[in-house]
């Protein structure tokens, strides 16, 4: 990422400059999201099972 990090990404997004690396950036930072929260959830459903 450049030196504002997030916040410039963030930026760039609401700007409406978004160039194929934002587009790429923004999909993994979903990604990561979406793998993060599915793990958390099957971890406690786990843990509720027991």
């Amino acid at each position: 990422m450049d030196e504002t990090g997030l916040v410039g990404t963030g930026l760039g997004l609401l700007s409406g400059e978004m160039s194929m690396l934002r587009w790429v950036q923004w999909l993994c930072v979903l990604l990561i999201w979406g793998v993060g929260l599915n793990a958390l959830g099957a971890a406690a459903l786990r843990r509720r099972g027991r």
